[in-house]
């Protein structure tokens, strides 16, 4: 290796260097703002993202305008790790995401739109990698909403990395970034005034602008020194293909890009759609590499969302790419899309532009309404109910307070609750809570009781008593009383109720289906006294 390449190589690494730190500074100075935004712009985001057919086309929409699935994923990532919204809820923004990255490669496409035959090619090149998520997502989105598959096997594999010692250099990556990374970020805010908008802001374009420079300059590096890899290696075997694709992309960090560089192969009659539709699948697993990054550093949450990024493509592939049957229904629905394109080759702009944007827009604006939200008022009243004890003595008695709390449904609609009352009444006496005109006592774990209410007859068990939860940046309790509640019918919903004694406050509420999973819930945001 002569000096000249030596220099040029160093120069490399010192740019992938500067990259990396600038990412996390830009990921962390994201996840620091999200922490301390407050609770009526997350609330915003939870309503946008509790439901999961908003979340897919968001993840969709937000992705195909900026062209950077890497970029979105990794903002995903810093969301979760800020603990703004729940994994169950960012697994379908991620899916989301994936189709919408499609959009460069086809917009490439119509380069060739003035000839007709090279823009059926071009157009089929492109829209066989749209093709393949549309159809990876119409697998998964169900196993997801249904049985929690990504998101679980996501945990699952978390699980096993946290409690392995093998992975004990991620504890070390974490002090790097909480001690060196997380100062640099907050110092940012401080310069913003503690501004946290314009510090999600900033973060987000740093995010893009970071990922846009990097992928342009490893995508140099690609084309100036290695002119033919692409070419060579696509004419490979599938399983070359699908490899080169995985190695490409992972070192370019933007599938957009790479696939977008061989759709004038395929338009120009050098390689077929059969050839580089493995490359493809390669490509979409290289990709999900920039959010495991930006996850290693964060929460067993954030690591957890970015192995769904993970596991979609991965599980896509795996489904896809064996069978040579499966696999050509893709390329032989964007050979069907070109074709239509050579009668008229609005069509494919007409396939761009609802695909991507008129459709994603309808269905969010059609179904923000689905998402029911209910605000309440917490009330200790000064005198107590006759229900619960009509003799206490005026010193027991508790001045008025009023504590507001939210509801955002979410998976399921309508929420089946028969009681929609608005105000909660909550008096304690002794071991004895009254919840309206349901009672809770404070006894050892694993005691039970029975009783009766409007929707029937259930059962109310101590569940569990926790210590020291940490409810959001403002509210600790000390102790709390977890509750769960399961009707005897077992069509109706059981619940969770969080119980802080010290505070005489439920503090949050869950609603579980039949199949054990949270559909809904109701916590505290804020706290008014009169």
């Amino acid at each position: 290796m002569n000096n000249h390449q030596i220099k040029y190589y160093s120069l490399v690494l010192l740019k992938l260097g500067f990259f990396v730190f600038s990412f996390l500074v830009c990921l962390q100075l994201m996840i620091v703002s999200f922490k301390q935004l407050n609770a009526s712009f997350v609330e915003q985001i939870l309503i946008a993202t509790s439901n999961p057919f908003v979340g897919l086309f968001i993840g969709l929409l937000i992705t195909a305008l900026i062209h950077s699935s890497s970029t979105i994923t990794s903002m995903i990532v810093a969301i979760v790790a800020s603990g703004t919204i729940t994994i169950e809820s960012a697994v379908y923004m991620i899916m989301g995401a994936n189709i919408g990255t499609t959009v460069t490669s086809t917009i490439v496409s119509f380069g060739h739109f003035a000839r007709k035959k090279e823009f059926r090619k071009a157009i089929a090149a492109a829209t066989v990698h749209d093709f393949f998520n549309i159809l990876t997502a119409s697998i998964l989105f169900p196993l997801e909403y249904y049985f929690g598959v990504l998101s679980g096997l996501a945990k699952y594999i978390t699980g096993i990395i946290a409690s392995n010692h093998s992975f004990g250099f991620l504890n070390i990556f974490e002090g790097v970034v909480a001690n060196n990374i997380e100062p640099i970020a907050l110092f940012l805010l401080g310069l913003l005034a503690k501004n946290e908008l314009l510090g999600v802001l900033l973060g987000m374009a740093g995010l893009f602008l970071v990922m846009y420079y990097f992928s342009n300059s490893f995508k140099g590096v690609l084309t100036q020194k290695s002119p033919n890899i692409l070419e060579k290696y696509l004419l490979g075997t599938p399983l070359q293909s699908l490899l080169c694709g995985f190695l490409v992309t992972a070192m370019v960090q933007s599938s957009t890009v790479v696939t977008s560089l061989i759709v004038p192969f395929v338009a120009n009659n050098k390689l077929s759609i059969q050839r580089i539709f493995p490359f493809i699948m390669g490509a979409n697993i290289g990709t999900t590499l920039t959010a495991l990054i930006a996850s290693i550093s964060q929460s067993d949450a954030a690591l957890s969302i970015a192995l769904t990024h993970l596991l979609f493509n991965l599980i896509g592939t795996l489904i896809i790419f064996p069978f040579a049957t499966i696999r050509n229904l893709p390329v032989n629905m964007a050979r069907s899309l070109g074709k239509a394109t050579l009668g008229n080759r609005l069509t494919g702009l007409v396939y761009l532009v609802l695909t991507f944007f008129v459709v994603p827009f309808l269905l969010i604006y059609f179904t923000k309404d689905k998402v029911r939200i209910r605000q309440y008022t917490y009330i200790e009243e000064k005198v107590l109910p006759p229900s619960l004890d009509a003799t206490t003595p005026k010193k027991d008695k508790k001045s008025s307070s009023k504590f507001f709390y939210k509801q955002v449904i979410f998976k399921e609609y309508p929420f089946p609750d028969k009681n929609q009352q608005n105000q909660i009444l909550v008096m304690q006496k002794g071991d004895s809570i009254l919840l309206n005109r349901q009672v809770l006592r404070l006894k050892d774990k694993g005691f039970c009781w029975t009783g009766q209410d409007e929707s029937g007859k259930y059962s109310m068990c101590v569940e569990d008593i926790k210590h020291n939860i940490q409810l959001n940046e403002i509210f600790n309790f000390a102790e709390c009383y977890i509750f769960r509640k399961t009707y005897f019918d077992p069509s109706l919903y059981s619940q969770r109720i969080y119980f802080a004694p010290k505070s005489n406050l439920i503090f949050k509420r869950e609603i579980i289906n039949q199949k054990n999973k949270l559909v809904g819930l109701e916590e505290l945001i804020s706290v008014a006294k009169y």
